[in-house]
């Protein structure tokens, strides 16, 4: 206690040995380094905030921040109470922990919704229900996609009809909402109206309507679907034949001239129509037998000639007639047939031309020029660029037909130009270049600026402060070991001496301490006044 009460005394006597326009800037400069090193703990001891989850729904929100404050997690809302931020060195351990718990539930119903089981339901409440749960389930199914920002998904499931001409097909319906500068491939258009076509007895994927949040019809009907994807398919096609011409000439002339020195781009115009024909082709030259028939009949024999009068009497059986021996002649019958079929030779060919052939090419190959390096006048390096020339740019443009299959009839066309690729392409970022396009410039400034103001206040503050301090002690000293040495120059019982005399018999009893008192008092008359005065009462 003794120690405390004298080192306030100290103080306050120090404090009091200082001027008055100096004792103020000493309550500034003591009042401004305890708010400094205030503000520097709390910024060192501040709270990193990161995103937990982001785009929820009010409900999954005030579930999420219910849970986090039962377990006593600080936390933020942002974003209108769409995304709430916690300390980031909890943000994967919270995430976990409330995946377990089915944080968060999304405003979404899937199959939990079977989880609680009322007694009473009825028929159709369990078919509304189930229908719910499957809208539900495919919702979060689509907004799985990295390009998705939310879905919704409406069923359309009618009764089962007892005649199957008047059962009613389902449809169905999708709202997708997208992020900011996203959007869906026709690939993946066509897979989410496969995946809700899937999901339900019945639906095809022509029924299947896909909408943007601007009502633009993504997906849905025969003509639709179908169009989609053959373009689709066009698209890739076409890039995929770009692209495979183009390595061929960056291959082909890279190991030339360079593969950094050479930029190639192909443009394939395809004809994606469809062609189907029967030819049937006879070759009147080439006969084969086909089947071959003979038959023929042969007979011979006597027999009577006609004789008497004609009319009814010798026509008659019962008449007989006297026949004479020349009236009977002998008759032979031959018959022949024969039938011969022959075959032409006929080839019938069914063709179908497969669509995308190339009608046209057009390609543009740019290639850059040499450099080399000329000494200057003052002694300097300099790099000078040399253009190809005429012989070699030709070989380098008939190199270049050879690799695309060039073909004048068709109409292509092929340009290889010499070009300085340092005035039209930046050159790529050196490894010390992308470590600095790395750095969070912000938190690298805001360092800098708080550094910058903690040496002007040590410079420019807290520096003065304590030479002022050290200058004001080392005056007091003297003074101070004065009154060390007061209970030594009184004797005891003797009066109290003034304020003269102790100078006198300080000086004569402390001998070599005498010159450095009296300079002291010499130069700090108030100062050395003061302390005297204060230590005679």
């Amino acid at each position: 206690m003794n120690i405390l009460s004298n080192l306030l005394n100290q103080t306050i006597a120090l404090y009091s040995a200082f001027p008055p326009k100096k004792r103020i800037l000493l309550l500034i400069a003591v009042l401004l380094t305890i708010v400094c090193l205030i503000g520097l703990i709390v910024w060192a001891n501040r709270i990193d905030y990161k995103t937990l989850y982001t785009g929820l729904s009010a409900e999954d929100a005030g579930a999420v921040i219910t849970r986090l404050r039962d377990k006593k997690v600080p936390y933020r809302v942002a974003n209108d109470g769409s995304s709430i931020l916690v300390p980031s060195s909890k943000v994967y351990e919270l995430r976990m922990e409330l995946a377990s718990e089915g944080l968060p539930q999304s405003s979404t119903v899937g199959y939990e919704i079977f989880d609680k089981q009322n007694i009473g339901v009825t028929e159709f409440i369990q078919k509304v229900n189930f229908q719910r749960a499957l809208q539900g389930e495919l919702a979060r199914t689509i907004s799985k996609f990295a390009e998705v920002k939310s879905a919704r998904v409406h069923l359309t499931i009618p009764e089962k009809s007892l005649f199957r001409e008047d059962q009613e097909k389902p449809r169905a319906s999708v709202v997708l909402t997208l992020h900011a500068g996203r959007r869906l491939l026709d690939a993946q258009i066509q897979g989410i109206a496969h995946l809700v076509s899937s999901s339900v007895e019945g639906l095809t994927p022509e029924n299947v309507f896909i909408v943007d949040a601007h009502g633009k019809l993504l997906a849905g009907g025969k003509d639709r679907s179908r169009q989609v994807e053959l373009t689709s398919t066009q698209q890739q096609l076409q890039s995929a034949t770009e692209k495979a011409l183009e390595d061929k000439i960056i291959n082909l002339l890279g190991n030339v001239v360079g593969h950094d020195k050479i930029n190639a781009k192909v443009s394939v115009v395809m004809d994606f129509t469809q062609i189907e024909q029967t030819v049937e082709n006879y070759d009147p030259n080439s006969t084969v037998v086909r089947s071959e028939q003979r038959s023929s009949e042969k007979s011979s024999g006597k027999r009577s000639g006609a004789v008497g009068i004609p009319g009814v009497v010798s026509n008659t059986p019962e008449t007989k007639q006297q026949t004479e021996e020349g009236g009977l002649k002998t008759s032979e019958y031959n018959k022949s047939d024969e039938t011969i079929n022959y075959e032409i030779s006929r080839i019938t060919k069914h063709i179908i031309n497969q669509p995308g052939s190339i009608n046209r090419i057009t390609a543009a190959v740019l290639i850059d020029g040499t450099y080399v390096n000329e000494k200057t006048d003052k002694g300097q390096l300099n790099r000078k660029y040399v253009p190809r020339t005429d012989e070699e740019m030709k070989k380098y443009e008939a190199l270049v037909k050879r690799a695309v299959g060039y073909d004048e009839q068709r109409g292509d066309s092929v340009e290889v130009v010499n070009v300085q690729f340092s005035e039209l392409v930046s050159e790529a970022p050196s490894a010390v270049e992308r470590i600095i396009g790395e750095i969070n410039w912000q938190s690298v400034i805001t360092y800098i600026i708080t550094a910058f103001l903690f040496a002007i206040f040590i410079i420019f503050g807290l520096k003065p402060l304590l030479k002022m301090v050290s200058r004001t002690i080392e005056l007091v000293k003297p003074a101070a070991e004065l009154g060390e040495g007061r209970a030594e120059l009184r004797e005891p019982g003797a009066p109290a001496i003034g304020g003269e005399q102790l100078i006198d018999l300080a000086v004569q009893k402390l001998g070599q301490k005498q010159a450095s008192l009296l300079e002291f008092a010499q130069k700090n008359p108030r100062l050395f006044a003061q302390y005297l005065k204060n230590w005679l009462k």
